[in-house]
């Protein structure tokens, strides 16, 4: 048995470089995760200013539209002040009588009365 003592720690010894030998992870793989983590963060970094751009483009087209309804209402307001003016001459031309109807319709030309 004292003989197998040295043999039995050698192979162990053996055993464990071999083990640390091949399990070992690969400096090629270190390399290529750092490749890869490199070209993430560029990645990361373009679609942060793609993000950007796209964020500013965002606010000018908010300031934009703001400005488009307030023209849009305004308009709207434009055409309400229309309609109730237009209402109200109707309701004028509706109460008069058959000489203010003739009076009204006296002046107003036609096709035929144009020539």
């Amino acid at each position: 048995m004292d003989k197998c003592k040295p043999i039995l720690i050698v192979a162990l010894c053996l055993l464990v470089l071999a083990y640390f030998f091949w399990y070992e992870p690969s400096k090629s793989s270190d390399y290529e995760n750092s490749k890869q983590i490199k070209s993430l963060q560029q990645q990361n970094d373009s679609l942060r200013k793609n993000n950007e751009q796209l964020d500013n483009q965002v606010a000018r087209l908010k300031i934009d539209t703001d400005s488009l309804m307030k023209l849009v209402r305004i308009d709207q307001q434009e055409i309400s002040e229309l309609k109730k003016n237009e209402n109200e001459k109707i309701t004028a031309i509706n109460s008069f009588d058959n000489d203010e109807l003739f009076d009204f319709f006296a002046g107003i030309k036609t096709d035929s009365t144009a020539n």
